[in-house]
């Protein structure tokens, strides 16, 4: 993957972080400002869907086991 093929998103990464300042935009890379009030921090917590809290039966854990694998040192969770 190419960096150019994300969309990429600038902010504060806390709540009481400033807005960062962007000097240099890499050609042929998107970079959009989050809006007011919003933090990076907060935009990638976990919040679980609602098919998933519904309990669809298309919807399921990617790990059967979810608690050992956070445990487990080779697999990392964004939190």
């Amino acid at each position: 993957m190419r960096a150019a093929d994300i969309d990429w998103r600038s902010g504060p990464a806390e709540a009481y972080d400033a807005k960062p300042t962007i000097r240099v935009f890499p050609r042929d890379v998107r970079i959009s400002v989050i809006d007011d009030g919003q933090n990076l921090s907060d935009m990638l917590a976990y919040k679980p869907s609602k098919a998933f809290l519904a309990s669809a039966p298309h919807v399921a854990r990617l790990f059967p086991d979810p608690v050992r694998m956070e445990q487990d040192s080779r697999v990392i969770s964004i939190r």
